[in-house]
């Protein structure tokens, strides 16, 4: 039986962005588009991206090794801003479809890739016109830096569900990336692929027992 619906972030909650947006962003703050190439994977981020995404370093020591990698001193608000060109505005019918799914007891989980930077917006009143952050449209909420994994890693779900009481045969995992979607099986969990920037409930309602 399925309890638990957990949703990625971006691609899924919010649609992304074509990464020509956020190279041009991080080229204003001092990146080569090369670098930019070389950062942004096909299956997430690489380097010191990808370290302050699963904790190793945090926004601080990733401000100073983005100094050393580029010359340019950048401040967090240029990060946040820069990081913020990889995903739109989240669609209000999303958001919506995440408080029905709570109304009919459904516990809903936020598991995501994510930074301190971008969470920095995401977190705070700016996310929605009405002044919410993400978290007030999910029961918990769970971030990449914080747990100390990215997915794939395994132990980005492990801790989750540990962190959580989740049991794998009661969570529903949904995630625009097909890796993320085989890791999330190989724990346990049943998943759904969800295409980016596709809207999900009417496979959710179909995926739903």
């Amino acid at each position: 039986m399925t309890r638990n619906i957990i949703f990625d972030m971006g691609g899924v909650i919010l649609p992304m962005q074509d990464i020509s947006e956020p190279i041009r962003r991080f080229r204003q703050i001092g990146m080569t588009e090369e670098m930019a190439l070389r950062m942004f994977g096909l299956h997430g981020q690489q380097g010191i991206f990808q370290d302050v995404e699963s904790g190793k370093l945090s926004s601080e020591a990733f401000l100073k090794a983005y100094e050393r990698l580029t010359g340019f001193r950048a401040t967090f608000g240029d990060i946040e801003w820069a990081w913020r060109g990889f995903v739109c505005d989240p669609p209000r019918e999303r958001l919506l479809w995440l408080g029905e799914l709570r109304q009919e007891g459904y516990h809903v989980v936020l598991l995501s890739n994510t930074n301190p930077f971008l969470m920095h917006h995401c977190d705070s009143p700016a996310f929605t016109p009405e002044g919410k952050p993400i978290a007030h449209f999910f029961d918990r909420v769970y971030y990449s830096y914080l747990l100390g994994a990215c997915k794939p890693d395994p132990r980005a779900f492990l801790r989750m569900m540990q962190e959580g009481g989740y049991k794998a045969e009661e969570c529903l995992f949904l995630d625009d990336a097909r890796h993320n979607v085989e890791a999330a099986k190989k724990v346990g969990m049943r998943s759904l692929h969800i295409p980016n920037n596709i809207d999900w409930i009417e496979p959710l309602r179909q995926a739903l027992p």
